[in-house]
């Protein structure tokens, strides 16, 4: 029942909840469903007084509290830019729990918002100002994941010519992209997400162009992009009445191939036989000349013990960091490479943080501003290697302490980020001819490429079949 000028949103919210949203005849109406749209509450309420609006909605975390996030823009009547938010755990048809939130003044609305989220639950609106706006064409809108709000202007070439604005976010490289049509093409402009600005004229590049064509409506991925590869943008060609498409490239170099592979706090199990197993998923041997281990205690922000690492690694091979290397020694057989006495391995909020002079690599425990209480005696091992770029989250499974040593470590693989990780990494301490380490690497960046590399090890000089199966087996 929405105007067919400002049409219909939809959202999921942390729960699994469903969520419509629509302007029509001056009010601002939502619809709700718990069970994936098989059936939906009556049409409520959430503001009245809102004149032709077009709405973009989110869901997002602040302070462990997840919420559904509104952002409305009125195109008729007063003019303005709105933003209400709904807790989880309330009741959407009642709409005293619809919390407008307060927004910077920016100047006349327009019916056009376009709204994503960071990782960090850090929110991003990109919106279209009014004809009473004199001097500016968009506006970016930034609520930080703490809940305030900034704006920074955004100008372009045509004021007059320039609709419809549409933002995405890279994680990878910590940039926001914002396109637009603009002057009849589609044009994009790039900001630091670390150094949010205004964006002048003279920032916009050309991604869609034909001749003398006209293009609008652009559109872009609403998830968050990891680990390189490329920007679909989507727009129509009203000359030729045809959707058009372009790929923006996004290069990704990772700031280090290592990540920790397993944290081990054994010291139920055997003693101070906790350790730290990090792993190098390149083919290139690694200096580990400047690299450092931090542990974090209990929360702290500042690290209690620092180990800094020596040496290299080679490629797919390991390194550990072990409390004590006796005690390690006597559970294990084999010596650690490192020892940190420093490391309590005592559970809590602990976290353990690989860093190489300033720059983070890997967290465990701390990462996207996650934290898990755990205790000790747990094993934690990577659920996905971060071949996609996403190796600052949060990315553990727990185990059995006793059931595991270092170097076997079975992860399997999954969707991460919307990005197939196809990363397969198992290692055995099986004798015979076994192998001892099997990995087969992403036909990067799609699992489509011509070609892959399958690299293992084997206990002994042996006859190797290799079996390759399509995907229906």
């Amino acid at each position: 029942d929405a105007d067919s000028n400002d049409p219909t949103v939809i959202t999921r919210a942390a729960d699994g909840d469903l969520f419509l949203f629509f302007a029509r005849v001056g009010t601002l109406y939502g619809l709700h469903s718990s069970n994936d749209g098989a059936t939906w509450t009556n049409r409520f309420q959430i503001r009245s007084s809102i004149n032709s609006a077009l709405t973009d909605a989110i869901s997002f975390t602040q302070s462990g509290q997840n919420y559904v996030g509104l952002f409305v823009g009125q195109g008729s009547g007063d003019l303005t830019y709105r933003f209400f938010r709904l807790a989880d755990n309330q009741n959407p048809t009642s709409t005293s729990n619809w919390t407008e939130e307060s927004l910077p003044s920016i100047g006349s609305a327009d019916d056009h918002v376009s709204m994503v989220k960071d990782f960090e639950n850090n929110l991003y609106a990109v919106v279209k100002l009014g004809n009473g706006s004199s001097g500016q064409t968009f506006s970016l809108f930034h609520r930080s994941n703490g809940g305030n709000w900034n704006s920074y202007p955004i100008h372009t070439e045509f004021p007059g010519n320039s609709t419809r604005p549409t933002v995405t976010v890279d994680e990878s490289a910590n940039k926001l992209y914002i396109f637009a049509t603009v002057g009849n093409y589609i044009r994009y402009a790039s900001l630091d997400l670390d150094n949010l600005r205004g964006i002048d004229h003279t920032d916009w590049q050309v991604i869609l162009k034909n001749h003398t064509d006209v293009f609008n409506d652009p559109s872009v991925s609403y998830q968050p992009h990891t680990g390189g590869g490329e920007i679909m943008v989507l727009a129509s060609n009203s000359t030729s009445s045809r959707a058009w498409f372009n790929l923006l490239s996004l290069d990704y170099e990772p700031a280090s191939s290592l990540l920790i592979s397993e944290v081990n706090s054994a010291e139920s199990v055997s003693g101070s036989a906790s350790y730290v197993e990090i792993f190098n998923y390149s083919r290139n041997t690694i200096n580990l000349s400047g690299y450092s281990l931090q542990y974090f205690d209990d929360g702290d922000t500042s690290p209690s013990s620092t180990r800094s690492l020596s040496g290299s690694i080679p490629p797919l091979g390991y390194v550990v960091v072990a409390r004590s290397g006796s005690a390690f020694q006597n559970a294990y057989g084999f010596s650690a490479d490192f020892t940190a006495s420093g490391f309590p391995f005592d559970g809590g909020e602990d976290a353990i943080r690989l860093v190489n002079g300033s720059t983070v690599i890997d967290e465990f425990n701390n990462g996207a501003n996650k934290k898990l209480d755990w205790s000790e005696g747990q094993n934690f091992q990577r659920s996905n290697y971060p071949i996609d770029g996403s190796n600052l989250f949060f990315a553990y499974r727990n185990g059995d302490v006793s059931d595991e040593s270092p170097a076997e470590n079975n992860p399997i693989p999954l969707f991460k980020n919307n990005r197939l990780v196809t990363g397969i990494d198992e290692r055995y301490n099986n004798t015979a001819v076994n192998p001892q380490l099997i990995s087969l690497h992403p036909a990067y960046p799609n699992p489509f490429n011509p070609q892959t590399t399958i690299s293992f090890e084997l206990t002994e000089t042996a006859p190797v079949r290799v079996d390759v199966y399509t995907i229906d087996g």
